[in-house]
């Protein structure tokens, strides 16, 4: 990995194609690869905002986003191919500006605090826009609604019907938790290849740092208040409360995963307990993930890693 950072890194013609390459291939390929080099690209963007900043990093991600439309244009793509290649793009932008915020803040939460203003920000302009999103939802569901059919053939039809419902009605905020956990994976791993370049420990320390503002946990705190009474809100505003939970869910399962890691690293514990914990967590998934969002939430006001550390 070093040595494709390096490459990256290299000079603006090395960044240029290492971002728009991947790009302009990911429109027509097949989708495992597709997501490989569309994650390719946002890394590749990522490292260079990180390393040489907005200026020399808008380049890079003007290039990517122009390869791929160019691509898509080229090759008259139907509506559900330029949907993919849209989230694409809005992938890359948002993968631009929480690099150039890392950057600037230093800080993985503040970098994730702004993902998710700008991803809630984006679905309630969605919900500001469309009319009936259940509808658009069922419609967008269309191509794979067989599948769910053919999977369960002797369902009775009213469970069918209320699974397409609910899948149609928490599809914005799945869609967009998918691109968030896209933009995370691709801002994680450019941090590391930056690290090991020019910090070998710097993005372990921030992963295991990593701890929420009281402003995101405040926030976070209301959001749940009008989970519990979003029925009382009508249909409309407990869906869009709902969608938006699930991003901001995401956001607090991986700060959960981080104070975990710190804190078996604060007791110099054995790393089999991490492998116990993500092997608990693909078990009892139901069960750890509540419990790693609480706990990353009660860490913004506990500080659990700090008590620790100061109570050897």
């Amino acid at each position: 990995m070093r040595a494709i950072a390096s490459y990256i890194l290299k000079g603006p013609v090395q960044a240029v194609m290492s971002a728009s390459v991947p790009a302009m291939l990911s429109v027509s390929a097949p989708f495992v690869l597709k997501l490989l080099l569309i994650y390719f690209s946002g890394i590749a963007i990522a490292l260079v905002a990180l390393r040489f900043g907005p200026r020399h990093s808008l380049m890079v991600l003007l290039m990517a986003l122009v390869s791929s439309v160019a691509a898509g244009l080229a090759l008259s793509m139907d509506s559900d191919g330029m949907l993919d290649l849209w989230n694409s793009v809005y992938l890359w932008v948002l993968i631009w500006i929480s690099a150039i915020v890392l950057r600037s803040a230093e800080s993985l939460a503040r970098m994730l605090e702004v993902i998710a203003v700008i991803s809630v920000t984006t679905l309630l302009v969605f919900y500001s826009i469309v009319d009936d999103p259940i509808s658009l939802g069922l419609k967008l569901l269309e191509p794979v609604q067989f599948l769910a059919t053919e999977s369960v053939p002797d369902a009775p039809k009213i469970d069918m019907e209320k699974l397409r419902l609910d899948a149609a009605g928490f599809l914005p905020g799945s869609m967009m938790t998918y691109t968030v956990l896209g933009a995370m994976f691709c801002l994680f791993m450019a941090r590391s290849w930056q690290a090991s370049l020019f910090n070998p420990a710097g993005f372990r320390q921030e992963f295991l740092s990593l701890r929420y503002s009281r402003s995101m946990g405040v926030t976070s705190l209301l959001l749940i208040a009008m989970l519990l009474f979003s029925s009382s809100f009508g249909e409309h505003a407990q869906l869009v409360v709902i969608n938006i939970s699930l991003v901001i869910g995401l956001l607090y399962i991986v700060g959960g995963l981080a104070v975990a890691h710190g804190l078996i690293a604060v007791q110099k514990k054995s790393p089999m307990l991490l492998v116990g914990l993500y092997v608990m967590l693909a078990i009892m998934t139901k069960v750890f993930v509540p419990l790693l969002m609480v706990l990353s939430l009660s860490d913004i006001w506990l500080d659990f890693r700090t008590r620790w550390l100061s109570g050897r």
